[in-house]
């Protein structure tokens, strides 16, 4: 029977070597073999700490500057709320409530929330087919950005409601792709923190951006 020193040295351990591939694209071991020498446990004078994970450090930097832009994408979710009775009075619904409630109240959040998650699922189902998820998310909150500030400059209603379309199918299409960057940067013991951060990012950017349009409103 094994002792304790002898339970844990048998392994298997394996030295950095570059893998090499046939022509079909698989690892050939057939060379690898002779260079993996093999430990037991009378060669070893003390057992093994641990074995080694794979390196996914360097990555907080980046999950930094992608928290912020998740934040600011989310910020124009409620921008309108607070200043409805203004953006009527613009639009020339004035002295209307139910048109003013229809056009900027049901008709926009249906055009930015539900009208637009074919468009969000697009976007979600291109994080899986683009060879850099980076550039899918940079794109993404770019143009998100563009639409928030279109929704700003609309001069029309349709030109209001196309920004608050675009502006909504990039909110909701940039949360898929940052969550599949999280899983490629973390692993399985930081992955719920840093979804959590993440989560807490865009509630965030919600609440602060609803408080910010309703102190700088009219």
């Amino acid at each position: 029977e094994l002792n304790e020193h002898e339970k844990t040295a048998h392994y298997v351990h394996f030295e950095q070597t570059p893998l090499i591939t046939n022509k079909r694209g698989r690892i050939d071991t057939g060379d690898l073999a002779p260079q993996l020498p093999v430990y037991h446990a009378n060669d070893l004078s003390s057992p093994p700490t641990s074995l080694s994970k794979p390196s996914i450090e360097g990555h907080h930097a980046q999950a930094l500057l992608l928290s912020l832009a998740f934040f600011a994408l989310w910020t124009p979710q409620n921008l309108l709320a607070p200043n409805l009775t203004q953006a009527a009075v613009e639009f020339g619904y004035g002295n209307d409530t139910v048109a003013r409630d229809l056009y900027l109240g049901s008709n926009l959040a249906l055009a930015s929330s539900v009208l637009s998650l074919p468009f969000s699922g697009c976007i979600g189902f291109a994080s899986d087919a683009v060879s850099s998820r980076k550039v899918l998310i940079s794109l993404t909150a770019l143009v998100g950005g563009l639409s928030a500030i279109g929704t700003a400059m609309a001069n029309t209603y349709p030109q209001l409601i196309f920004a608050r379309f675009v502006n909504g199918a990039c909110m909701s299409g940039s949360v898929p792709v940052v969550f599949s960057l999280l899983s490629d940067w973390f692993d399985d013991e930081e992955r719920n923190a840093a979804s959590s951060g993440f989560t807490a990012m865009m509630g965030a950017g919600i609440i602060l951006g609803q408080i910010f349009a309703g102190c700088t409103g009219p």
